[in-house]
């Protein structure tokens, strides 16, 4: 598990005949190994930056530890391990939006993405379900109050907008989203269609859904933004 925004590698050359004006063609990669040999393939120019404008911090986590890039330990993930989540993904997930901040999970499979997602939104909504449940109580100790490291808030009005946006488009609400997005998870993979994809990618951009699970298909798009990935946790399975 990290969180990471990967370096970038810019190739520009220039391409041109006698009789028409030159053509600048600039590819950008973050994830080829090989970069100086297409450039010398290409007669192009190759630039390289690690420059970075929002600060990175790597951590690895090692069963219920969090360590360093040096493998320095952290911490331990105090939460106890929800049932079907032995990779501690729901404490971490909790922890972060309880900070103000959004998670976004990456995953190697489509299937994957969608089972993890599922289980993040199931829990979540437990603990809504619970919330409100003890806010009603009024034999609760403490007045019915929920101490707020419990509770998973959400906005709500923007959640339904989503679920309205998803379900005008051509294919319709996707039955799992439909199940997910109320409490602000979702996924993302080349399964969706590009509208469902560029609605969640657009209500995870807002903060309306708080825990994206998604495959390369979102990596390899870079459409976080740098200035929004400051607010994101990136937790990455390989």
């Amino acid at each position: 598990m990290k969180s990471a925004l990967s370096q970038k590698h810019v190739l520009s050359f220039t391409a041109s005949e006698e009789s028409s004006p030159a053509i600048q063609i600039v590819g950008m990669s973050a994830t080829l190994p090989n970069l100086d040999m297409l450039a010398k393939w290409l007669s192009a120019d190759l630039y390289f930056t690690d420059h970075r404008p929002v600060p990175l911090t790597e951590m690895v986590k090692v069963g219920s530890a969090l360590y360093d890039a040096n493998m320095e330990k952290i911490r331990e993930i105090s939460a106890r391990t929800v049932k079907g989540d032995e990779d501690h993904v729901i404490p971490l997930c909790k922890e972060t939006i309880v900070d103000g901040h959004s998670v976004l999970v990456f995953c190697p499979t489509k299937n994957w993405c969608e089972k993890l997602a599922e289980t993040i939104a199931k829990h979540f909504g437990e603990i809504g379900d619970l919330a409100l449940q003890e806010g009603n109580d009024k034999n609760v100790q403490g007045g019915g109050f929920v101490k707020a490291s419990a509770l998973v808030t959400f906005d709500y009005a923007a959640l339904r907008e989503v679920i309205e946006q998803l379900k005008r488009t051509q294919v319709g609400l996707d039955s799992m989203l439909s199940r997910m997005v109320p409490h602000g998870v979702a996924f993302h993979h080349a399964g969706l269609t590009f509208d469902e994809r560029d609605i969640i990618e657009g209500a995870f951009r807002q903060g309306s859904i708080r825990v994206l699970v998604a495959t390369s298909t979102l990596s390899s798009g870079e459409v976080i933004s740098q200035s929004f990935a400051a607010h994101v946790f990136f937790l990455f399975f390989c």
